[in-house]
């Protein structure tokens, strides 16, 4: 499975949020011990939030009217609301979130569910299509659990990788792999992503916008695509 990230300043499986990427000396790793998960989950999954939008969406149907339009097999287009569901990640106490750019792009209504069960109307404050970023806000008068952009000195094939989002809808959900590939450069529909990371963890619809973390629980890029 290839997972998107969008990295910032590069674009990855999933999004890199460290201002450098550099490289690992092997001292410097760190192996992942099975009973870190556990406190790498507590440490950071409350900064990752569940997001459901709202937009409207053209449906082509068949309408049973006068018999010149039956005869002519004629359509109609309507307009209804679709939902569509995704991940973020808090990056500041004042309800700064990270996500991505498709899930918000055409966005009428955004809320924002917390794990511990808060919800929120949301608001974009930047956006950025070429890198699928986007960037929204929460308002709340208490402060918000954020997991603090920490630099890491690169990413290496073969590292342990911890993913946290809400696919299917199912929030919380914590996948483990491993990092497969990076420079990966993928084309889905109408959009090209170049230089992303690819990861085995398992990842699905609703995914989008989680988190890709390292064994210290620290960011290492945003969910973005499924390939």
């Amino acid at each position: 499975m290839v997972l998107k990230l969008s990295v910032i300043p590069a674009v990855c499986l999933l999004v890199f949020f460290t201002a450098v990427l550099a490289v690992y000396s092997p001292s410097e790793a760190r192996p992942l011990k099975e009973e870190s998960i556990t406190d790498v989950v507590e440490k950071v999954s409350r900064a990752i939030v569940n997001i459901k939008t709202e937009e409207w969406v053209k449906s082509t149907e068949q309408k049973k009217g006068p018999s010149l339009r039956r005869l002519f097999n004629y359509e109609e287009a309507e307009e209804e609301i679709f939902e569509n569901i995704g991940s973020g990640v808090v990056l500041d106490p004042k309800g700064i979130i990270v996500t991505n750019e498709h899930l918000i792009a055409k966005a009428i209504n955004i809320k924002v569910k917390f794990l511990d069960g808060r919800e929120f109307e949301a608001f974009v404050v930047g956006s950025d299509p070429e890198f699928d970023i986007a960037i929204l806000k929460v308002v709340d008068n208490d402060d918000f659990p954020y997991l603090k952009p920490e630099l890491k000195k690169g990413v290496r094939v073969g590292e342990k990788a911890v993913v946290i989002g809400n696919p299917f809808g199912l929030s919380s959900t914590v996948t483990v792999g491993v990092i497969s590939a990076l420079g990966r450069n993928l084309k889905i529909e109408n959009r090209t992503y170049v230089n992303l990371i690819q990861t085995d963890a398992s990842i699905n619809p609703g995914s989008s916008g989680g988190s890709l973390l390292d064994n210290q629980g620290r960011l290492t890029g945003i969910v973005t695509a499924i390939y």
